[in-house]
């Protein structure tokens, strides 16, 4: 039961929404939403399919991005973990900005497309494991793909409205 509920923020990180499980959990500190063999538990911290990010820190190695990600909990939806140090003084913002948005426009198989509105320079960060053989574009110019969290995608992106190509083409 505590490795359950230690890991619903590596769930949230993941996106994972509904947690499926033949066990009952007595306060378990997350809404339990259907009874039966199967017990159905909802995970309201949950991130979305994709977000913007405006602050970032550093972690040298992937398992120790998404260490620092994890115990980061609450402040996941606003910052990223990244393991180039370089982009650190690019994108963290000492005032805080609400104008932002993200929305999918359509999901294949091979591909993503993104819209997204931010007045300051951001992190999208797609909610799918970073795996070679991606290429991303903004506005139709190739961009670097970063991992983000120690496993997710993220894509720079400058102020203003752009759309961001995300395309599998395996080398």
């Amino acid at each position: 039961f505590t490795s359950f509920l230690e890991r619903t923020t590596a769930y949230s990180l993941l996106g994972v929404k509904y947690l499926v499980t033949n066990h009952f959990f007595q306060n378990a500190g997350i809404p339990l939403i259907d009874i039966g063999e199967t017990n159905i538990y909802q995970n309201s911290k949950a991130l979305p399919s994709t977000f913007l990010v405006q602050n970032l820190e550093f972690a040298p190695t992937a398992v120790t991005a998404m260490e620092k990600a994890v115990m980061l909990d609450e402040s996941l939806i606003n910052t990223g973990v990244v393991e180039n140090s370089i982009l650190l003084g690019q994108m963290n913002h000492a005032v805080d900005s609400e104008v932002s948005s993200t929305k999918v426009i359509e999901i294949k198989t091979n591909s993503r497309t993104i819209e997204v509105n931010t007045d300051i320079k951001r992190m999208l960060v797609i909610n799918e494991v970073h795996f070679p053989g991606w290429k991303a574009k903004v506005d139709g110019e190739p961009v670097q793909i970063h991992r983000i969290n120690g496993l997710l995608k993220g894509v720079a992106v400058d102020p203003g409205q752009h759309i961001v190509k995300l395309e599998f083409i395996p080398e």
